[in-house]
Parts: structure tokens; sequence; C-alpha cells
């Protein structure tokens, strides 16, 4: 039980692939029984050595498996909860396996195998549904060669081998998937709590209407692909309380009290008409609310998003508001601005401004569009999704946060403040920068050169990491400095550098928070998806 409960800990630490020193004098073996042995591929910005490839031989192919962790004497790195584009091997159910180690030193050997797991986890690796593969060795020249029973299963599994080697007591683990019976697709329950492996590829480029295209830093674009509709809104404004069907643009606010005034706008789509009008949906909604006869109601009519428009405005609720009712392929869309009463004079300026923002802007989308934004992932109660069109990339965030955006300096933060009975609340910043062009700079250079800041004792502290977000190749830089202690993320795409930010993450002030900091970061670089637009002129 020990050992199952330290790899549920091993599954929330950040993917790492080891650097172990192992003599590697001897050239490594290019074939094997006269099938060719692929190279291992260089792992940037590694200088040591890496431990010996495997090779799984399944019939006529030699298939050779991804290093995922390990450790010496000296130290060792922990894997991820999933790795992207595990090599993958067809193996029939009755037929043995060959693993091919390019090493004549191998202390032992272990091949265990269980069923994929849709989400692509790979740890923690020793659960109830995985087995052990009985395994025969033999020694031929500077291999080691394990011949492994049959794994009476067709089926889609993870293979896993662990080896430890006698230099250093070594260790490291090298992965597979076997017989995947069509290509892994993340859904949305799964990328709620998602893993870093990539859900989608870039996009075709659409055309997007231009009422939602801001040509100014005081407006900043919204999508909701799900509900079919774009708008502008001000960008000093915050979205939150997104939802299926729900969507909160709030203003900021206007007192110190523990529940303060400000101006905000909501959508929400209340679903099919059902053969009602407009104007009976409106009298609907005065009928269901209305306190009394004494409550004044003004009502009118207008356009939003070119379709007809019930405006109903009066105190029908704590506050008085507007409330906008409008028909599109008998779909009910309901907007609300608040507070619209003489009693909160302060708020005025901010409801003036998200009303007009929002309404000169409001667009329904075309069919063409949502269906060319289909590989961005939907949301739920839990993930909320996002895309931002001006920096070319859509994913999912916990809903429980709010989303700023930074115009000017190309910036997204995914925020909230988190707390627990009697404790301090803590909050948590994920933030998204689209910046400065790499120059032809990998990501990990891009690191470097960050970290070149700091002091050279400081930044030895700092942990780095390979990772992939959405197949892209990046850099994870754990511990650094600061106000309080970071996570961030390099990764390079069409030579322009996207930095990931996570704060606090696992500083010793904030570590009862640390559960839901990763679970943040699973979320969004897990459905992140480049994208790819152009815009109507």
């Amino acid at each position: 039980m020990q050992r199952k409960r330290a790899w549920v800990l091993v599954a929330l630490l950040a993917l790492m692939v080891v650097v172990l020193v192992i003599s590697r004098s001897q050239a490594l073996p290019s074939a094997y029984k006269g099938l060719t042995l692929p190279t291992p591929r260089p792992v940037e910005g590694f200088t040591e050595a890496l431990p010996p490839p495997v090779w799984l031989i399944a019939g006529d192919k030699a298939v050779i498996g991804t290093l995922a962790a390990g450790g010496t004497s000296r130290g060792h790195a922990d894997p991820a909860y999933a790795l992207p584009d595990l090599p993958i091997a067809s193996l029939l159910a009755d037929a043995p396996a060959v693993i091919v180690v390019g090493s004549e030193s191998v202390k032992s050997f272990k091949a265990t195998v269980r069923p994929w797991s849709e989400d692509g986890r790979i740890v923690p690796l020793y659960d109830d549904t995985a087995r052990e593969l009985k395994a025969e060795v033999q020694r031929e020249e500077n291999l080691t060669v394990f011949t492994l029973e049959s794994t009476g299963d067709a089926g889609d599994q993870l293979l896993n081998v662990n080896i430890t080697f006698p230099v250093e007591n070594a260790w490291a683990f090298y992965l597979w998937r076997l017989n995947p019976a069509q290509a892994p697709k993340l859904t949305v329950d799964q990328a709620a709590t998602a893993t870093p492996s990539p859900v989608a590829t870039t996009l075709p480029s659409v055309e997007i209407p231009t009422s939602c295209v801001a040509h100014s830093e005081d407006r900043a674009p919204y999508f909701n692909l799900a509900d079919g509709y774009c708008l502008l809104y001000p960008a000093h404004f915050r979205v939150s309380d997104v939802r299926p069907g729900l969507a909160g643009f709030y203003g900021p606010p206007l007192d110190q009290t523990i529940e303060p005034v400000f101006g905000a706008l909501s959508i929400l789509v209340e679903g099919p008409a059902a053969g009602r009008t407009l104007a009976q949906v409106a009298d609907h909604y005065v009928s269901v609310n209305r306190s009394g006869e004494g409550t004044a109601v003004t009502r009118s009519t207008a356009t939003l998003g070119g379709e007809p428009a019930e405006i109903v405005e009066g105190r029908l609720d704590a506050v008085g508001s507007r409330q906008v009712f409008v028909l599109h392929n008998d779909t009910i869309y309901q907007l609300g601005v608040y507070p619209v009463d003489e009693a909160f004079p302060q708020a005025a300026p901010y409801v003036a401004a998200v009303w007009q923002a929002v309404s000169t802007s409001f667009t329904f989308l075309p069919e063409g569009i949502v269906a060319g934004f289909s590989s961005c992932p939907d949301g739920n109660d839990n993930a909320a999704p996002y895309l931002n069109l001006t920096d070319g990339y859509c994913l999912l965030y916990p809903s429980r946060l709010g989303v700023s955006v930074q115009v000017a300096s190309h910036g997204v933060v995914f925020s909230g403040w988190l707390s627990e009975p009697g404790a301090k609340p803590v909050m948590i910043d994920l933030v998204i920068h689209a910046g400065e062009s790499a120059n032809g700079r990998s990501a990990a250079q891009v690191a470097t050169d960050y970290l070149a800041q700091y002091p050279a004792d400081v930044a030895a502290q700092v942990v780095r990491t390979p990772i992939r977000v959405e197949g892209q190749p990046g850099e994870m830089v754990d511990g650094v400095p600061g106000r309080t202690q970071t996570r961030r993320a390099f990764v390079v795409y069409n030579d322009r550098v996207y930095e990931f930010t996570l704060s606090p993450y696992n500083d010793p002030a904030s570590q009862t928070y640390q559960a839901e900091a990763d679970a943040a970061w699973r979320t969004v670089t897990a459905s992140f998806v480049f994208v790819t637009v152009s815009e109507s002129p």
C-alpha cells in the first residue's frame, strides 16, 4: 500500500526525462537479428549521458521505448502524470514479445502491462489492473535480451519496463502503447482534470467577424463557440462564472466591503423557445419576477446581433437591471446588465461602458466558424473554454477562476482566490503570455536566457524539465524565486515564445493549495491548442 501511495504522489510531479551517468563507451547496436534498431533521439538540454536505449521487438518491427524517468544514487527524476506520443506497437495476444536493452549490464528487470487509460496517464504504474509478465534473459554481445510471456490480451494496453543497472544503482523505466484501437482523444471530462498531453492539432485558417476584432487596447474580444456568439467588452473587466450556457463580465469592485458594488453584464442561453414569440418570452420573465403591480417596468425594442430584441428594464431583482431577450435559431438568449439603479450611481459609468461595448459588437457566429474550431475543447461545469484568436490558441481552465486580459502585453491571467475555513485566502495566478520572437532559439535556450537574470547560485536551484504543449517542445522551470515561488514554462511555436507562469507553485507558504495549483496547470496545458486565423480586412 505504501508503494502504491508513493506512485500516486509521483503522479503529481512534473515530466522530466532523467539524466543518468551510465557508461556508453560501446557503440550502440544498429540491428538485432536482421531488424534495424532505431537510433534514440537526442534529448534537448541534457549534457550528460542518458541510459541505454531499449527496444520492443514486435513481429518484424523494432520499436524504441520512451524513456520516462529514472535516477542514480545521486538523485532521481520522476514521471509526469502522462506523456504524449508514446511509441505504438502491435502485439498479438498469444505472441511473445522481445525486449532488447542496449547494455550488457542489467541488474534487475520487470515488465508490466495494464489497460490503457483514455486520459493518457502513465502512473500509478502498479495499480490493481497491472500484471507482471514473466521474462527469460540472455546476453548477446553488448546487448541484454528479455523474452516476455504473451500478454493474453490484444486490447489497448500500456507496457512498462523497469530496469536497474549496476552503475551507481541507476534505474530507469520505458513505455510503449500496445494495440491502440484508434488515435486517443481527450474528452471534456478528462480535460477538466487534464494531464500534459495534446488534444488536437493546429486548426486551418478561418475568417472571423470584423465586429469581434479589437482595434484598441481598451476592448478585449470574447468568443463562445459552444453558445455561438462573439463580442467585445471593456478590457478592464473580468470574465467569470463561465458555465455551459452562461458567461459573466464584471467591472472592478467600487468599494472595500465584503460584497462590493460593481457594474456587470451576464449572458444566459436559456434553450429552445418552444414556439414562443419574443414578446411572450419577455412577458413570462416579467410575470415571474415582478413582485407586485407597483413595480415599475419599462419595455422597449431594439436590435442585437442582427436580430430583433425585447428590452425589459426595472427593479425586478434585488437591484434594478436591464434584461435583453433575443431569439436566434429558435434559441433564447438573455443579456442582463446591472445595476441599472439610482441607488448605485458609482456603477453607472461601468454599466454604460460594458453595455456600449457588448451591444455594438455582439455577433452570432456562422456555423462555418464554429465547425472550423471543432478541435478546440468544449467546456463543462468544472472547466471553462477560452479562445484567444489574437494570439492563436484555445484551451480549458478551471471554471472557478476568472479571466483578465492584458491587451497591450498579449497576456491572459486566469486567477481566483483559494481559501479554507479559518485560513488566509491565497490568490492563484496562471498567466499565459504570447510574446517576443524566438529568433531561432529553442525553448530550452529561451529558458536559459530567462534564468541568466539570476545569480548563478540561485539559478542552479531551479529544476528544469523538458515538456510538450500540444505537441510542441518546451522547457519547464520550477522553483523560480520571487515574492512567491513560481513555475514557468516556455514553448516556441512558429518562432514565437509562449510563456506559462503559475504562482504560487510549491511555495513553502502555500503548500495547502498545491493540489489546486497542480490541477489548474494540468487543465490548461493539457487542453492547449494552437490555432490559425485570418482576420477580415
